[in-house]
């Protein structure tokens, strides 16, 4: 799977409710429709609602789905326990626990995939909403995606930005950790887009991002290839 594949739509799924509250708009899904895009074994399963999704176990909500991510020097098994504390109502993981965690569990073969398909499927595949424009490439990333936002915003087109400066999101500018964010937060944010009334949404795509499955699904309307240098 390269990173630009597109995921099956997931047509008739939407949240069980939507309603406002302390943490604005809140997502509920039932969490055996959740994993129905998600092929796995599932253990001391239940059906809870599920509220968000989190691959950091530091910023789990109550009734959030908690996905631990395989790192490169640390496993996000690790923190299964910190995120059940914070409220976690399951967990999505590669390896079966060596205990009970008192939660509905979904092994799979994949984290990072399954981080992504769930995400798109929670937010009921924002990027169908929207004209996804990914850039990628060694160099010019930033520069060609400004330039295309630009561009929009002289047609008079509402877009959204996501890239190495900034993410903008309707009138919300938030200061970018990262190129690409992960992709729990990458879907929410191209959900708020379109919430936002955008019609478009410019992302720079790293090879992180395209490497650790980051865009799967999201549905692009243009790819943008800027170069190849040897840093790559």
């Amino acid at each position: 799977t390269g990173g630009w594949e597109n995921t099956p739509p997931c047509a008739g799924v939407c949240p069980l409710e939507r309603r406002t509250g302390e943490r604005g708009v809140v997502m509920r899904f039932k969490l055996s429709k959740l994993l129905e895009v998600v092929p796995g074994r599932k253990l001391w399963f239940k059906d809870v609602e599920i509220r968000g999704i989190s691959c950091d176990s530091r910023r789990v909500k109550r009734g959030d789905l908690f996905v631990a991510i395989p790192g490169n020097t640390m496993n996000g098994s690790r923190f299964v326990h910190e995120a059940i504390e914070r409220g976690a109502a399951a967990i999505v993981c590669e390896e079966p626990p060596g205990e009970e965690y008192k939660r509905p569990v979904h092994i799979v073969r994949d984290s990072r995939k399954a981080l992504a398909d769930l995400s798109a499927r929670f937010f009921s595949e924002p990027s169908d909403r929207l004209n996804v424009i990914g850039v990628t490439g060694t160099n010019g990333k930033s520069t060609t995606a400004l330039l295309v936002r630009s561009i929009l915003t002289a047609a008079e087109e509402k877009s959204g930005l996501l890239g190495t400066i900034r993410y903008e999101i309707g009138s919300r500018s938030v200061t970018a950790p990262m190129t690409t964010p992960p992709a729990d937060e990458l879907q929410k944010y191209l959900w708020e887009m379109a919430n936002a009334g955008c019609r478009s949404a410019v992302m720079e795509v790293s090879s992180h991002a395209l490497s650790q499955e980051r865009v799967r699904g999201v549905r692009f309307a243009v790819g943008i290839f800027t170069n190849l240098t040897r840093d790559h």
